[in-house]
């Protein structure tokens, strides 16, 4: 049988399995329900393995991204029974496995997973399955990934909610994407070659950027300085900007979830740096340019900020948020925070769309990039 095949049966077995538990939850305990969710991940692993084609090498891949479908199945389903689409499948969870996602924030990772993640595992599985090309695309679902699994067991971890066994299931969807980086780093090309000469050393030779890098470039700096402020208007400094922030227009900064808080310092700890890096290497081209690094940074800081923005600026909608940490209802407020959230969205895309415009203009064909690379290693044996 194809393997994508049955990764898809797999995932929606989730529907079944979430029925049949919700059933019979009266006499599930925590310590029961942790141990159903291993063994289901570990049969999946065993299916998975048996309807692997015998005579070809196997890929470990396959195994994560199983598991990962079938999370997303279960998440999807949670997000639905807690919207009221559906009724009778999450019950049992949401009130001895993980609490902390019957919040707004929680929900909306949830629906993240089940559509986005769920769509990219799929993908990626049919790619390594037809031998196509996902370096990519996992990439932006590595930093979509880690960053939900940051904020949300950050946010579980400092929360009110009680912590309990089924906890521990998160522990193979926070490692597994750490391997799935170190694969499609491992294959990264980072050096000059394949790219052409002439173009890149007069990219490099320019003493001032282009009026759209430096646009660009401004973008990122303003964009840094944005979640800073916001990082430090979250742990409740006191100055009357920050007051203003914090009260008039995102009350939702400081919920005591502190999914927010852990989402703002996500964006201050590791968005921050990685835009005032590219806003220096589009300022000065000069001082070495690296195309190719930044655009796979630059595809996993997309993903991070895709799905954090898309749980931070609607969970404050929702009616699970406490009314006092609700969007503001005057324009004013309301409109500043609609533009802050669709800056941070909206520029490391912008920073992954011109690295990939720049990265495709200085690159050479195939054919070319061969002979470059041969000339290169007959240089260092001469």
């Amino acid at each position: 049988m194809h393997v994508p095949l049955l990764v898809l049966m797999c995932s929606v077995s989730a529907v079944p399995i979430s029925f049949i538990c919700n059933h019979f939850r009266s006499e599930l305990t925590e310590p029961v329900i942790l141990a159903i969710g291993v063994a289901v991940l570990s049969a999946i692993c065993f299916i998975i393995w048996l309807g692997m084609d015998k005579g070809k090498p196997i890929e470990p891949l396959y195994f994560p991204f199983a598991l990962g479908c079938f999370g997303c199945a279960i998440d999807m389903v949670i997000s639905m029974d807690m919207d009221g689409f559906v009724d009778g499948f999450a019950d049992f969870y949401l009130e001895k496995g993980e609490s902390y996602l019957k919040t707004s924030h929680g929900l909306y990772i949830n629906y993240w997973d089940g559509v986005v993640h769920y769509a990219q595992y799929l993908y990626m599985v049919t790619a390594i399955y037809w031998n196509g090309e996902y370096r990519h695309t996992s990439l932006y679902w590595f930093g979509s990934m880690m960053n939900s699994i940051i904020v949300l067991l950050c946010g579980a971890a400092c929360g009110p909610h009680q912590l309990r066994p089924a906890l521990l299931l998160n522990v193979p969807f926070a490692l597994y994407p750490l391997y799935v980086l170190h694969r499609a780093l491992r294959t990264a090309d980072w050096s000059d070659t394949g790219l052409r000469p002439a173009c890149l050393a007069g990219l490099r030779a320019r003493r001032f950027p282009g009026l759209a890098d430096a646009c660009l470039a401004l973008a990122c700096i303003a964009t840094a300085c944005i979640c800073l402020l916001r990082a430090v208007v979250a742990v409740g400094c006191n100055h009357p900007v920050c007051r203003y922030l914090a009260v008039d227009v995102d009350p939702y900064s400081g919920d005591a979830e502190r999914f927010p808080l852990f989402q703002l310092l996500t964006y201050a700890y590791f968005l921050a740096p990685f835009l005032l890096a590219v806003a220096r290497a589009l300022l000065a081209p000069a001082t070495g340019l690296n195309i190719r690094a930044l655009l796979d940074w630059s595809l996993v800081a997309a993903g991070a900020v895709a799905q954090g923005q898309f749980s931070y600026t609607l969970a404050p909608f929702h009616l699970r948020t406490p009314f006092a940490r609700r969007v503001p209802s005057q324009a004013g407020p309301r409109a500043i925070f609609l533009a802050i959230n669709l800056c941070v969205a909206l520029v490391p895309h912008l920073v992954l769309l011109r690295l990939r415009r720049l990265s495709k203009d200085l690159s050479v064909s195939d054919e070319a990039a061969t002979t470059l690379r041969t000339s290169d290693s007959r240089k260092k044996d001469n």
